[in-house]
């Protein structure tokens, strides 16, 4: 008596209307999500700008530097009874443009098994075209009369260190040297 009351039979041509509709309905959707990511990529955020700024930061002042470690090892020195060793490395640092660098720092961070041991540092103020310089950066630690040289045993020499050497510039940072510290005695 009630056989399928309030539903209707819809014929295939409504069917493949809707199918038809559905499907244009989700292609002009990932259209639209398509079109909203590559306008991201075209227009730079705040953050992308930053990073590109600092990557021609860096760019150029990796132009006009030359960084070389010359030597690496150790200062053999007396702390009262014992002997330490203080890791050091010799840099070659020259300027390479025809402009002065007014201020930059130089950092090399001594570690081992990722674990930092010491760090020694330079700071170089008004570095002058073509000027060439050689210097042993070696470790210290800060304290209010001056530095204290940092050392250690004989066997953790031996053993050797990794450094890591940067150059801070402006609100530029970048590892220019990376390696291992051999157990080399520096005569001095």
């Amino acid at each position: 008596m009630l056989k399928d009351f309030g539903r209707r039979k819809t014929s295939l041509g409504e069917k493949l209307s809707r199918i038809f509709t559905i499907a244009i309905g989700l292609i002009i959707f990932a259209l639209i999500i398509n079109m909203l990511f590559h306008l991201a990529d075209f227009i730079p955020s705040d953050q992308k700008r930053d990073d590109k700024e600092l990557t021609q930061q860096e760019r150029r002042l990796l132009e006009r530097l030359e960084v070389t470690a010359i030597d690496a090892g150790f200062l053999k020195q007396q702390a009262g009874i014992r002997e330490i060793y203080v890791p050091g490395v010799v840099v070659r640092l020259v300027n390479t443009s025809e402009e002065e660098i007014p201020f930059m720092q130089l950092r090399i961070d001594f570690s081992k098994e990722g674990r930092s041991v010491c760090v020694g540092g330079l700071s170089v103020t008004d570095f002058k075209p073509g000027e060439n310089w050689e210097v042993l950066i070696k470790c210290s630690d800060s304290v209010f009369t001056g530095t204290v040289l940092y050392g250690i045993d004989e066997e953790d020499a031996e053993a050797g260190l990794d450094y890591e050497m940067t150059i801070e510039y402006g609100r530029t940072r970048i590892v220019v040297l990376k390696d291992v510290l051999p157990y080399n005695i520096f005569f001095k």
